[in-house]
């Protein structure tokens, strides 16, 4: 037997292309977006599933997926590939795989490459188990996607304040900061 399945649209309602670059899986987990993740944004789409709650904060795994999938149930209108949503996805399997000891050891590797990746002092910096795990969950509210560690937002917590800066510069840029008030 063979179905169609309905047409993806981006955002904007234009059709999805592979042609354009619109979407690619390995482009996803490129930017570290986890598979479970992608997965239940593309079940998002087009409906199919019985008794599966459409909740941005509940992530599936394939067999639960697998076991709420009904042919019958996808709909034959177009859907809109939101990617917002995927984003919100993604910080809910990161909260996740951070409240399982089995997970937050694969979630801490991960980082730990980003980190390696990102920084040429890597060495010199702290990244135990236990400092990584630390960030993390201080900042599972405040980002959506592992790499986000490493964007200068939070370059704070990997790297002091570097004592290289030039002082006359700093004096002279302070004093047109003066000035510019005192008006």
């Amino acid at each position: 037997e063979f179905g169609h399945l309905p047409l993806l649209l981006n955002t904007d309602g234009t059709k999805l292309s592979k042609r354009q670059n619109d979407l690619h899986i390995s482009s996803l987990k490129e930017k570290q977006y986890f598979t479970e993740s992608i997965s239940n944004f593309v079940s998002l789409v087009g409906g199919g599933f019985n008794n599966k709650e459409y909740s941005l904060k509940h992530i599936y795994s394939m067999d639960q997926l697998a076991q709420r999938f009904d042919v019958s149930k996808i709909h034959t209108n177009s859907g809109k590939l939101e990617m917002e949503r995927l984003d919100d996805l993604n910080n809910a399997c990161l909260k996740d795989k951070l409240s399982h000891e089995h997970t937050r050891t694969e979630v801490i590797s991960k980082c730990r490459q980003l980190l390696k990746d990102s920084y040429v002092d890597f060495n010199d910096l702290d990244v135990s188990d236990e400092i990584i795990y630390k960030y993390l969950s201080w900042l599972q509210d405040r980002i959506n996607n592992i790499k986000d560690i490493v964007s200068p937002s939070y370059a704070y917590l990997w790297k002091s304040p570097s004592n290289d800066m030039n002082l006359e510069t700093n004096q002279d840029t302070m004093l047109k900061v003066l000035e510019t008030l005192e008006k």
